[in-house]
């Protein structure tokens, strides 16, 4: 079944390569006082993780405008991020500046008019590259080739400014190409290669591990267990479809629309069944509900809007030209998590109530320790969250590129224990019926609890009458009968009021006693 699931995520990714593209393929409208460029990592062969080949940057492209009235100038830059604050002027608002406009040559900033913003030490250093293609009036076009090696580790940008203030478009057609030691993946990203690798890795092996126990008692099983199965293998299935797009980008340099979108699909899915899930074992189904009512169609109308709003917010935020219309998303897509979560534990704490007071001590045990999980795991998450705040406010985000991948990895990693936990808590095993839902709906919450203690006091009667038995059997036969005698009618007397209690309920329930470790607990499951 792993290799199946691996197999498939592999071949769907190689299907949708038909409809792929190159990202180092440049297409670009380029306006008048604007430009646009892209940010990667790259390793000097020394510092690289792995790999032979020598890293370098190459620039290949064609620029062309359609009006040649004017002569203009065009620049492509490229640069490490070291070098930041020689390239354009950054103002008060944290916005970048490329060209040299009226305003900032009159506030002292530049002087050159039309001309690309650059301090002298930019032109000393090694990893700054600054190309002016300057148009005649009957020019065109003007090709430019540039590589690059790569002689120190760190964040590059590319950029292709526009400077002219007549309305000029440029049209930038060509290739960007750059090349680490180890392959194309871009360096900030090379570490999601071998997480995602061992993320797959364990996901299955908790699969193979919860196949074999289903297997054993696949009589028991429960519905809960076969939702946790399904989880398990969309989790699989989620890390296996990201390892091999970082696996495919790295050897041949080309990204997959579709395995990305097959890939956000499957975490998206992943995630809204597994909030469903954790939401619905909260409620108690199947341990205390028997069914869920009403509550089944919210539960379900809810993960569909999560899930559809969720994934719109993640297949936006992909595409650079639909940024906008992803920040709209953002919000409704938080109060949604939010209210999971809200739902989550409100519905635990009432299931943990229900439970103490039917004094099932087992599941309430289950509940606790799923309820103490949770709070760990908001609390590491709360306090991750605000440590990156933090980082991001007072440290420059390109010095720790080698290391930015672990915030998005720790939500991966959080998830799988969470997930562990829940596989250990609701594991199939022999006892497994013990979990499953006992129907006393029948019984007012006053008679559940007389009867409980009444069985209480049967099994307490049963075992101080034995232990009587065998300690005197010697001594004192006549008043020991008579003692028997009473205690074995005051038993009698118990039992024709539990058995006047069911009859008069009509509940068909028996006694099922459990002893588990140092607690003496009493189920009460339904007859088949």
């Amino acid at each position: 079944m792993i290799k199946v699931l691996l197999f498939t995520s592999l071949f769907l990714a190689l299907i949708f390569s038909t409809f792929s593209g190159n990202i180092e393929h440049n297409n670009l409208q380029v306006f008048s006082g604007q430009q646009t460029g892209f940010r990667i990592g790259l390793w000097t062969l020394e510092e690289a993780p792995e790999g032979d080949i020598k890293p370098f940057l190459a620039i290949k492209v064609a620029v062309q405008r359609h009006e040649s009235l004017l002569p203009a100038v065009f620049n492509i830059i490229s640069f490490h991020s070291s070098d930041t604050n020689f390239i354009g002027f950054t103002d008060s608002d944290n916005q970048k500046h490329f060209c040299c406009t009226e305003e900032l040559n009159a506030a002292g900033i530049c002087s050159n008019v039309g001309k690309l913003i650059i301090h002298e030490n930019a032109l000393l250093s090694p990893t700054v590259n600054v190309m002016e293609a300057e148009f005649e009036v009957s020019q065109y076009q003007f090709d430019y080739s540039k590589i690059k090696p790569v002689e120190k580790s760190g964040i590059y940008y590319v950029y292709f400014v526009n400077c002219q203030e007549s309305n000029m478009t440029a049209y930038v057609n060509g290739r960007t190409i750059w090349k680490n030691p180890f392959g194309h993946l871009s360096g900030d990203q090379y570490y999601f290669l071998p997480f995602f690798s061992n993320m797959a890795l364990l996901y299955s092996f908790l699969g193979f591990y919860w196949f074999i126990l289903s297997a054993i008692y696949w009589k028991q099983l429960l519905p809960l267990q076969n939702g946790i199965a399904g989880v398990i293998a969309l989790g699989m299935v989620e890390c296996s479809t990201w390892y091999f797009e970082y696996l495919i980008y790295n050897l041949r340099g080309e990204y997959h629309l579709g395995a990305i979108v097959m890939g956000i699909l499957v975490s998206t899915f992943k995630r809204t069944v597994s909030r469903i899930l954790v939401l619905i074992v909260s409620m108690g189904y199947g341990v205390v509900k028997g069914d869920l009512g009403t509550t089944r169609t919210k539960v379900v109308t809810l993960g569909a809007i999560y899930f559809t709003l969720s994934c719109l917010f993640q297949i936006l935020s992909t595409a650079s030209m639909a940024e906008g219309l992803a920040t709209l998303l953002v919000l409704p897509v938080s109060l949604l998590d939010t209210f999971f979560y809200w739902m989550i534990f409100a519905s635990l704490l009432q299931t943990i109530a229900q439970l103490t007071l039917r004094k099932q001590i087992i599941k309430l045990r289950m509940y606790r320790l799923l309820f103490f999980a949770l709070i760990i795991s908001g609390f590491l998450s709360c306090s991750v969250v605000l440590y990156q705040l933090y980082v991001v406010m007072t440290s420059n985000f390109d010095d720790r590129w080698e290391t930015w991948w672990v915030w998005e990895a720790f939500w991966h990693v959080l998830y799988f224990a969470l997930l562990l936990i829940i596989t250990i808590l609701w594991r199939p095993t022999k006892n497994n019926l013990r979990y499953a839902y006992a129907k006393l709906e029948e019984l007012s919450e006053d008679e559940q609890t007389n009867l409980i203690n009444n069985l209480r006091y049967i099994v307490s009667s049963f075992i101080g009458f034995t232990e009587t038995s065998n300690n005197n059997n010697n001594s004192n036969s006549s008043n020991n009968s008579n003692n028997i005698n009473t205690d074995s009618n005051q038993n009698n007397d118990v039992l024709l009021k539990i058995d006047d209690s069911l009859n008069k309920n009509k509940a068909q329930i028996v006694p099922n006693f459990t002893i588990d470790g140092e607690d003496s607990t009493v189920e009460v499951t339904k007859l088949n």
